[in-house]
């Protein structure tokens, strides 16, 4: 049986994973331009870190005894912070990630503490962002005690079957290239 929490994460990452952001738009260039499956595949994982998908940032972010701390100055040098913002949802929690919120409530407490004080602090300076994909991957991460090489691959079993029916949609629909 499976973790409600995991699949919860699982759930949200296969309903976000086709917004148009940058790891699906790669993918679908790549399975048009090389009809590859396993290239479209690794054109989607490149994607990720940094601003796409900085899990492991966000992973070292929520591991850090004073986050707060750490977000204002990110702020201040005018730098993002890791696992906060969502070019999809502005100015409201994502409704896609409302049951995983709800489970991390429910079972890592403490983890939910520092989040919503991260998410508070953004507010005080004037930054209405909520917490991201990115935020709860790698919260998910730390409460399954998972190491920070291996959040990524949380994010990669939600998202596969999603970009497994995206690729066979667009070989179905593309055009045949010369």
């Amino acid at each position: 049986m499976i973790n409600p929490l995991l699949e919860a994460l699982y759930q949200a990452h296969d309903a976000v994973a086709l917004r148009g952001n940058l790891s699906h738009q790669s993918l679908v260039l790549s399975a048009i331009g090389s009809g590859d499956y396993f290239k479209a595949i690794s054109a989607a994982l490149l994607t990720l870190g940094g601003v796409h998908a900085p899990l492991w940032q966000t992973y070292q972010l929520l591991c850090t005894p004073n986050p707060v701390e750490c977000v204002k100055r990110l702020v201040d040098t005018g730098r993002k912070v890791p696992g906060w913002g969502n070019s999809f949802v502005k100015g409201a929690p994502d409704p896609a990630w409302e049951v995983v919120h709800q489970l991390i409530i429910d079972h890592a407490p403490a983890l939910e503490k520092k989040i919503t004080s991260i998410t508070y602090a953004l507010h005080g300076l004037n930054k209405i962002i909520y917490p991201n994909p990115s935020c709860y991957t790698a919260s998910v991460a730390i409460h399954c005690q998972l190491d920070i090489d291996l959040v990524g691959e949380l994010l990669i079993r939600g998202r596969l079957s999603a970009w497994t029916r995206e690729y066979c949609r667009v070989k179905r629909e593309a055009p045949v290239l010369a």
